[in-house]
């Protein structure tokens, strides 16, 4: 986890954690695109703890609480909770350090650490479905096609001021499209598997951001992980894609329609949160990724592939 410098008011944590802890100091940490305020906490015996503040928001908590406590009981590698503060809605973690898979990658062979990879991925895949209730509605046709709206509304019509000259037909392929990933065998996912929610702790892969855990399609944490922004993993595409062409297809599948609704996100954030560092940063990693399924998803969808690389 990265730490911010700047100046900040910890007063109501040193308040809140006295007696419990004996703190050194508090330092902010990076909090990405989320809402949630992430602290590091120094304690004096030199050891440290990441704080998550999640604000009034007491069912982002709550979810929060009861996936890690469904994650661990099925042996899912995540932080363990050290204290909670259900009234104040912060939770005190374990600190993985700084050595996300991003970082990793900067410094190693991904080979190296293929099969914990691989062996992270499927123990979401291998959740039983029966055992879990998310407040999350499921990754279903309607919401998969929400995302071609969004990226529609946000990407294609007010972030490049453009739009398509059939949108129906394109809808209605993306509609097929939607139907067809829905359609598929399901799993509970992570739904935002990459490589800065990984971390390597102990000789382990640990994943973090769990609390959206929801159930969707079976690869849809797979596509997630395969196209990430932040690292290339096409050296581990031979070891993690499925062996048949049909689920190949489905990988694919899930990669697009996923690739397609964050650049709706990023446009939104700027447009919308005066965030303009998603997209300005990693829209480009974005379209490069989607040529390269431009193989198989171009004839299908044409008029998307023209307008967003239409300069």
């Amino acid at each position: 986890m990265n730490i911010i410098k700047k100046e900040m008011d910890f007063s109501k944590y040193y308040d809140l954690l006295n007696g419990k802890f004996s703190i050194f100091k508090i330092e902010a940490a990076s909090m990405d695109a989320s809402s949630r305020l992430y602290l590091r906490i120094f304690l004096k015996n030199n050891k440290t703890l990441v704080l998550q503040d999640n604000g009034n928001d007491n069912i982002l908590y709550d979810t929060q609480i009861k996936s890690y406590e469904f994650l661990k009981k099925h042996h899912i590698h995540i932080p363990q909770i050290i204290e909670k503060f259900p009234l104040e809605n912060i939770i005190i973690f374990q600190d993985l350090g700084d050595m996300s898979l991003e970082r990793y990658s900067k410094e190693h062979d991904l080979l190296q650490l293929s099969s914990k990879i691989i062996r992270s991925i499927e123990g979401f895949e291998q959740l039983p479905l029966d055992g879990y209730s998310s407040i999350y509605e499921p990754m279903d046709e309607k919401k998969y096609l929400w995302g071609f709206d969004f990226f529609n509304e946000y990407y294609i019509e007010k972030f490049k001021g453009n739009h398509f000259k059939d949108l129906c037909s394109v809808r209605e392929s993306f509609e097929i499209l939607s139907k067809e990933i829905a359609a598929a065998k399901r799993s509970l996912v992570h739904r935002d598997l990459h490589s800065r929610n990984i971390f390597i702790f102990r000789d382990k892969l640990f994943i973090i951001d769990y609390q959206d855990l929801r159930l969707g399609n079976l690869y849809y944490d797979r596509a997630s992980f395969l196209y990430d922004l932040y690292t290339d993993f096409s050296k581990l595409y031979p070891l993690i894609l499925p062996d048949n062409k049909e689920d190949t297809e489905l990988v694919h599948k899930m990669a697009f329609q996923r690739l397609i609704k964050i650049l709706g996100n990023f446009a939104y954030l700027e447009l919308e949160k005066n965030k303009p560092f998603y997209i300005k940063n990693y829209e480009s990693v974005i379209l490069k990724k989607l040529e390269g399924l431009k193989s198989v998803f171009y004839h299908t969808f044409k008029d998307i592939y023209e307008i967003i690389y239409e300069k």
